[in-house]
This record gives structure tokens, sequence and C-alpha cells, in this order.
């Protein structure tokens, strides 16, 4: 079914129709929905009826590409996506306003869209990048006072060489990101492994923190992707 963009219509026939009421209120919703609907040609005829731009959507915490892969098993809308707005660098990390953080990347392989996750990576997204994200400022009397609020991301307090402000900031690999939002599976285990991931960038330190949380099936897989390295 078509969206139905007569709300729109209404604001430009009129000469009313300003950036809040594309990027921010109705045409944020329609374009959502557009690719919710997995309609290309209808979300690139929004795009020259309404001469906007994609990249202009990803601001305050929301990201189209992101969204995208969350919404949508279509490689060929992702791939549009991709080339519409256009993304020059895949390795980049976004927070979201529920505090969800997530790459590209390490988003398509929680889901196990596997064949999204190639494309990413045919277009330059790094297995072995690191999710980095700033959480928090703090002040620098609490900065040996930090706390790791997380599972099994790894938070480190920062020094900003310029304003002198410290911050808690958030890193992480593939492997943590999938225990941590609780997608660790079989197959995008295997996935990672074929697909070039440096297996001793996994922290040893990760198994006692998942028994201690009683992921004991998630230590298992880990542990035994650790043994395979060392027999090769």
């Amino acid at each position: 079914m078509t969206v139905d963009t007569s709300n729109l219509d209404v604001l430009l026939n009129n000469g009313q129709l300003n950036e809040s009421e594309l990027y921010e209120n109705k045409g944020k919703t329609l374009i959502c929905e557009i690719i919710k609907n997995g309609k290309i040609n209808e979300l690139e005829n929004f795009i020259n009826k309404y001469n906007v731009s994609l990249h202009s959507y990803s601001s305050n915490g929301f990201d189209i590409l992101i969204y995208t892969i969350k919404n949508s098993d279509s490689v060929e809308m992702i791939n549009f996506i991709i080339e519409k707005t256009p993304y020059k660098n895949l390795n980049y990390t976004v927070k979201d306003n529920n505090n969800t953080i997530g790459t590209p990347l390490f988003l398509s392989l929680a889901q196990n869209k596997f064949k999204i996750a190639d494309l990413l990576m045919e277009n330059g997204a790094d297995i072995n990048m690191t999710l980095c994200c700033n959480l928090d400022k703090i002040r620098e009397e609490d900065v040996y006072l930090t706390q790791n609020p997380y599972k099994y991301y790894d938070v480190i307090a920062n020094r900003d060489c310029f304003t002198h402000d410290y911050s808690r900031e958030i890193y992480s690999n593939i492997i943590q990101y999938l225990c941590e939002v609780d997608s660790l599976t079989q197959q995008n285990l295997e996935y990672i492994k074929n697909h070039g991931f440096e297996i001793n960038a996994i922290r040893t330190g990760i198994i006692k923190q998942l028994e201690r949380n009683n992921k004991f099936e998630y230590a298992k897989m880990i542990s035994n992707l650790i043994s395979e390295q060392d027999i090769d």
C-alpha cells in the first residue's frame, strides 16, 4: 500500500513545507513508513518530489541506516540507503535517545541478517572495528570512582585534551556487543570467525563475566572459539 503523503502535499502547495516538517515531523514519519514497507521506488519518488536529503534525517540519536537495518530485511533497500545518503564510512557508532548503542554491522549481526552484513562489509564496514561512544561527563574528583554500568562493555574515563573535561567512554568489539545485547548465536559467531575477526582480540576475562551472569552457553561458545584458534 502506498504511503499517504497528502498532508505534506497541502503544505507544499501552500508554500508552508519547511525543514522541520520534512525532517522532524510528518516527513520523517512518512519516510520511516516507506522504508518499513520496503518500497524503494516510492522512497525514490519521495526524495525527488520533496527534494530531501536522506543524510539530513540522521540527527539527534536517529540514524536512517541503523533504522533501516532494524526494520527491513531488504538488501536492496539497505544498498539504496547507503548509495543515496551517501555514507562514506560505515564504521561509526550511534547512541539513540533510549541510550541504545550500535553500529550498522554489529546490529546486522545481532539480528542474524548476514546478507546485509555482507553488503556492509563490501562497502567498507570492518568486523574488527571498536565500538566507541561517549557515555557521559564526570567530575575530575569522580574519575577514580567510575563504575561500569554495563555487563560486558569496557568503560574508561578520558580527559579531553582541549577542554580538559572528563567523560566516560564505552569501548566494545563485536563479541562484547553481542553478549551485551544478548544476541550471541552459533550462527553469528560462525559468521564472525569466517569473515576475518581477530580472535585474539577477545578478552579472556569475558568468559568469567559471562559465567557470573549465568550465560554459560555464551561462555562455552566463546571458549570453544578461542580453543579452535589455539589449535590452528
